[in-house]
């Protein structure tokens, strides 16, 4: 029938344009919200701002993100006039298909897509009037444009070239720029006169009343349940919707549709729409359809944003509380295990019920950490501290949620295929009645009995495939036409839209879940991570910390794509200089994920690991020394001052200690390493520091591996070789020798038989001298470590390298070698005649022409005098190297 091919049309028409909402709202969440996002961080309060690139720089990385964002909005407002077009076209007396079908017909979901359309520029226009980075960027780079056309040539350009792009940037500023797309767009010529009317047109403005009506009722009957789902997203697409109502309306504005609409954003005056951007219905509201009132004003907007605020903090403990408990019931239930029920076709549902339970929890929780956290940065309220713990406990029931989830993730994508077959037979039994009555009727059948066949026929056919977005898009669209109300009971028509609901939830199982437990706000409070991780510490829970570090870490993709597409150089992230860390080799950080990742690290070593790691040793040192004390003396068997909190936090030290390492970035940070490592360092120094307490740390090292399951490397410390009550006699230290080992060789004798070194008479002026003998080498070595016999040895040899160099040069000196080879070649010729002796006469002859050579003024020392002196260093050298190994 041709009604049936019109009627079709018509389905494709919107399905397809439904389509398209959609997918451009995912391309703005994925190329541009991001940037957008980032543009509007300005720089934290102390930050390096000279770390910064310069505005123009940042006015030129900008450019490319305007072009895509106006690109995106003449998409956005060319397709919202393709929808008004479509609807105005359709919803007309003079159009048969509405006089036959349509004008009992409510297409819910395409007046929902065009909302959602109108929202997403309001959100465009609340990120590109966040913050002054994107102004001054701007700003700069007309001015840089202005001072090159000055001298277009010295640039490489012409003066035409630059006003066109001068002219350029100055429509996307005043286009773009200034918070006007959503008052653009629902101002923009939509009529073709004489061909398509809006305002004029009675049938689609009460259509979209109509629609405008039955949303709110829907939304409100929802808000705050335990069904909630994304319905409070929809609070800003019907305030734009009344906006572009009114804005069509050739009338007054609707006083009481207003008063609706009023009500409605005034339960959630404060609307987190995309990471920590927060919308403020009300005041849009006022702004876009200013009425007469004294009720309803911008500031009775503010009274009650502020009145909201205080509800939330108030509420906020109670509802996490419950939650806590109903998570909790749920995940037992969820991970119990039903295959011995002998009705497969009943542990399916329950299952299913589980899975949208489990989302629902998801999003309600996410919702309340969002919106509190969203609403004190949007009003820039202090949140207190206890609120702070509220949203702790919030992160750490999404993580379980997220973490049960993914327990059942092979099984889970199994389960929800077969629910939604189930679910999908549950709505063919309600709809195939409908159709096996519309095809009964033979004789004469009007036209809308045909399109209505037609819509059930299409309905049945897109809920028997797989549930793909669009199939079940389709579907929506065809039980809307269906006139389910007219042919169904009350009870039976909201069964069927309960039905493909659920089935939406579990074909998009996964997509809900990550939107659900998506903790993106948290860069925008930053500021309170440290907190955050110091309570995550006290809390004494492992499970708390990793909750918050993997909450963090939801920030890391959106920033990695935001710097992966271009953007802006990232700013100080935090005013404490502390927290900020450099990459390795002491570079800045280039992008937003870098810096938001060495922010992590910091907060991690500074707030948990370091401060763990002393109230450890804390610990361990104030039961070592109550044990050791005479007071105790008799309790060293129990627990000696410690009180049952003091037992209760040892408790959880030793928890946090044995925890499984935590994820960050890529890499796990081992906590039990972290502690050892600190606690290694710490007993060594002070054990070096303080002789007298070897002991002491000898005990702290023992009952930390006895407590905590510590296992510290061998620092070779002297508590391993000495006994209780004895005192070491170091002497002179090795180490001391070492790095004066030049004087030593000059002032000490070897001697070679008894294995020790005297010091020499002429050296010192006191009345004692010195000795060093093995004994005094040992003890140096206890106390330092067995790892100074290698440096000592080393050292040495190095001096012995410089010291056998002069050695080389005295021997191979022209006046030394002829004498030596003179009296060699008389020695070889004349031992038999000498009896294999040097004679003593040759030898005084030998010294007496050294001597020619040149005597010392001071000392009187002939260079053979100096060589015997350092042929004595090099022994002595060579004796000291000899002792210590």
């Amino acid at each position: 029938h041709s009604e049936n091919k019109l009627f079709k049309k018509v389905m494709l028409v919107f399905s397809h344009l439904c389509d398209e909402a959609g997918r451009l709202c995912a391309r703005a969440r994925m190329n541009v919200l991001p940037r957008l996002l980032l543009l509007g961080e300005d720089e934290a309060e102390g930050g390096d701002v000279e770390l910064r690139q310069r505005p123009e720089v940042d006015g030129a990385a900008v450019l490319p993100l305007l072009c895509d964002l106006q690109a995106l909005v003449a998409d956005v407002n060319a397709l919202v006039v393709n929808f008004s077009h479509q609807l105005a076209s359709l919803y007309e007396r003079r159009q048969r298909l509405y006089v036959s079908t349509f004008k009992s017909v409510h297409l819910r979901r395409v007046f929902e897509e065009l909302g959602s359309l109108l929202s997403l520029l309001h959100l465009c226009d609340l990120l590109t009037t966040r913050g002054k980075r994107l102004r001054e960027a701007l700003a700069a780079y007309v001015q840089m444009i202005k001072t090159m056309r000055q001298d277009p040539g010295k640039h490489g350009s012409n003066s035409s070239e630059l006003a066109a792009l001068e002219a350029r940037v100055a429509d996307m500023d005043e286009r773009l720029c200034r918070g006007s797309l959503l008052r653009n767009a629902i101002t923009q010529p939509l009529e073709v006169p004489g061909v398509i009317m809006l305002g004029t047109n009675p049938q689609f403005m009460e259509e979209l009343a109509e629609n405008l009506k039955h949303s709110i009722a829907h939304v409100g009957g929802v808000l705050g349940s335990a069904n909630e789902q994304l319905q409070r997203e929809q609070i800003l697409a019907l305030v734009a919707l009344y906006a572009f109502y009114c804005s069509l309306s050739t009338a007054a504005p609707d006083s009481k549709l207003f008063k609706l609409v009023w009500a409605l954003a005034k339960r959630v005056p404060l609307l987190p729409l995309y990471a920590h951007v927060c919308a403020r219905p009300l005041e849009l509201l006022v702004a876009l359809v200013p009425i007469a009132s004294r009720s309803m004003t911008l500031h009775a907007a503010q009274l009650r944003q502020a009145e909201y605020l205080r509800g939330l903090d108030s509420d906020l403990g109670k509802e996490i509380q419950l939650l806590s408990l109903n998570v909790s019931s749920w995940a037992m239930r969820f991970s119990s295990d039903l295959t011995s029920h002998p009705s497969k076709s009943e542990v399916l549902l329950v299952r299913a019920a589980l899975v949208i339970t489990g989302l629902l929890l998801a999003l309600r929780l996410g919702q309340l950490a969002r919106s509190c956290i969203c609403a004190h940065l949007e009003l820039r309220e202090p949140l207190r501290k206890q609120s702070l713990q509220e949203i702790l406990s919030a992160l750490e029931l999404l993580a379980t949620v997220e973490e049960v989830f993914a327990a059942q993730a092979i099984a889970l994508g199994e389960m929800c295929m077969h629910a939604c077959r189930a679910l999908s037979r549950q709505l063919y039994k309600l709809l195939t009645p409908i159709k096996s009555k519309l095809e009964s009727k033979k004789r004469d059948p009007s036209d809308g009995e045909l399109d209505r066949l037609a819509a059930v026929t299409l309905a049945l056919r897109m809920i028997e495939g797989p549930p793909t977005r669009q199939r079940l898009l389709v579907a929506q669209l065809a039980m809307h036409a269906c006139q389910l109300k007219m042919v169904l009971r009350d009870s039976e028509h909201e069964e069927s839209s309960r039905l493909l609901s659920k089935m939406g939830l579990l074909s998009d199982c996964q997509g809900v879940l990550a939107s659900a437990c998506d903790c993106t706000f948290l860069f925008g409070a930053r500021e309170l991570l440290p907190e955050l991780f110091r309570l995550a510490h006290a809390s004494g829970r492992p499970r708390v910390l990793r909750s918050l570090l993997a909450a963090a870490q939801h920030c890391i993709p959106v920033l990695r794509r935001a710097s992966a597409i271009g953007g802006v150089s990232p700013v100080s992230l935090l005013a404490d200089k502390a927290f900020s860390r450099p990459l390795e080799g002491g570079a800045a950080p280039s992008t937003w994920a870098e810096a938001f990742g060495g922010l992590l690290g910091a907060l991690l070593e500074e707030q948990v690991l370091k401060p763990l790691s002393l109230e450890l040793e804390t610990d361990l040192r104030l039961e070592v020394h109550l044990a050791a004390s005479p007071a105790d003396g008799d309790r060293r068997d129990g627990k000696p001052g410690l009180t049952r909190e003091g037992r209760e936090r040892r408790s959880q030290l030793s928890s946090l200690v044995k925890a499984p390492p935590l994820s960050l970035l890529g890499d796990f940070v081992w906590v039990r390493a972290c502690v050892q490592h600190h606690l290694d360092a710490s007993f060594y120094n002070l054990t070096t520091v303080a002789l007298h307490d070897w002991k002491t740390y000898a005990e702290m090292r023992s009952l930390a591996t006895e407590r905590f399951g510590l296992s510290f490397t061998n620092t070779h410390l002297p508590a391993v070789a000495c006994l209780p009550g004895q005192t070491l006699y170091e002497g002179l230290d090795v180490l001391q020798i070492m790095r004066n080992i030049h004087v030593f060789v000059v002032c000490f004798r070897y001697n070679l038989n008894n294995q020790i070194f005297v010091e020499s008479a002429a050296a010192t002026e006191g009345k004692h001298l010195n000795t060093i003998s093995i004994r005094h080498v040992a003890n140096s070595i206890k106390i330092h470590g067995g790892g100074i016999m290698d440096t000592t040895v080393n050292f040495a040899y190095q001096f012995l390298k410089q010291r056998l160099f002069l050695f080389s040069q005295f021997l191979f000196d022209d006046h030394i070698k002829s004498r030596l080879i003179k009296d060699v070649r008389y020695f070889r010729l004349e031992r038999g005649n000498i009896g294999n002796r040097y004679p003593f006469a040759r030898a005084d002859r030998f010294n007496k022409e050294i001597r020619k050579l040149g005597v010392s003024a001071e000392e009187g020392l002939t260079v053979l005098d100096r060589f015997r002196m350092l042929l004595t260093e090099i022994g002595n050298a060579m004796g000291y190297v000899r002792m210590v190994r």
